[in-house]
């Protein structure tokens, strides 16, 4: 997980933030993390406007384009993806055009955030090759598997979806 990482390879202080209360990040305890839940009503659309940070990462699209606003007190906001779909597929057009900097999870993100960058007429973003944690872990595990056996064996990806069901 990013924040772990953070956490634990910088000398960053991080504060949490989640719209959801069974948000598992929520539960997390460091001397150098503070969780903050902020609902999903006025309380958050407050909080975004007038948040103060050096830098903001989400996984939120649609920065300024909904009730998800830029504060102007944060000068730098990054944006994760949590899937590898393509950009311009599942997400609203100008999902992307307010970030600064867009964390790419392969080759298609940095291809499509220059090609968005162009047909919404937005600003160019600092574009950094990311990768996705679940596929390297896939990667890893399946490594693992052909180093530490004799046998081949048949490999079976679940992928589940988001919610419940």
């Amino acid at each position: 997980m990013i924040l772990d990482e953070i956490i634990l390879n910088t000398d960053f202080h991080v504060s949490y933030v989640s719209s959801t209360d069974d948000d598992p990040g929520l539960q997390k305890k460091h001397p150098k993390l503070k969780v903050f839940y902020v609902g999903s009503g006025v309380i958050r659309d407050f909080f975004f406007k007038n948040v103060e940070t050096d830098f903001f990462i989400c996984t939120t699209p649609d920065l300024d384009c909904s009730r998800f606003v830029r504060s102007k007190k944060t000068p730098i906001y990054i944006y994760v993806p949590h899937s590898i779909v393509s950009l311009h597929m599942i997400y609203n057009q100008h999902a992307f055009d307010n970030f600064d900097v867009i964390c790419c999870v392969g080759p298609h993100h940095l291809e499509e955030v220059r090609q968005l960058e162009s047909l919404n007429k937005s600003s160019k973003k600092q574009l950094l090759k990311f990768g996705y944690r679940h596929l390297k872990s896939t990667e890893n595990s399946k490594r693992a598997t052909k180093t530490n056996s004799k046998r081949a064996f048949k490999t079976i990806l679940i992928a589940p979806s988001w919610g419940e069901k």
